[in-house]
């Protein structure tokens, strides 16, 4: 089971809001972080709601996810990057399968992301977002 690890850093009392629109504010962060390591609830599109489990490392993203309607049985696995408030993380199934990618921008300002999540191959895509949550044991 992931063990969720929350980091105390300057913005750990702000709640992280992502937008479910998919174009960018422009503003951009200072460093490569999110302000929270942790869990985050989120939806892609208007109806698909999910549990985010997320580490960081400077520019470095892991963890794993699950589609609400599934349960955490079905976890996907993620890793990516944050690069100057750019996000990309890709998702893979059980088998390693890449089967997704979320693409979007981090604005510390209004603690929001505004972003795309795609196939592989780009053929089916939907705006995505996700807000940092207390973890539950």
């Amino acid at each position: 089971m992931y063990t969720c690890k929350l980091l105390s850093k300057a913005l750990a009392s702000a709640v992280v809001v992502l937008g479910i629109v998919a174009a960018a504010s422009g503003a951009m962060p200072v460093d490569n972080e999110l302000p929270d390591s942790g869990c985050y609830n989120g939806i892609i599109g208007d109806k698909h709601a999910f549990r985010l489990f997320l580490d960081s490392d400077g520019g470095k993203l892991y963890g794993d996810y699950y589609y609400e309607k599934n349960g955490p049985s079905a976890k996907l696995s993620i890793s990516g990057t944050i690069d100057k408030g750019r996000i990309v993380i890709n998702e893979y199934d059980k088998k390693g399968k890449h089967t997704g990618v979320f693409t979007g921008t981090f604005d510390p300002d209004s603690n929001r992301v505004n972003g795309t999540w795609s196939k592989p191959d780009g053929g089916k895509s939907s705006p995505f977002a996700f807000w940092h949550v207390e973890c539950r044991q």
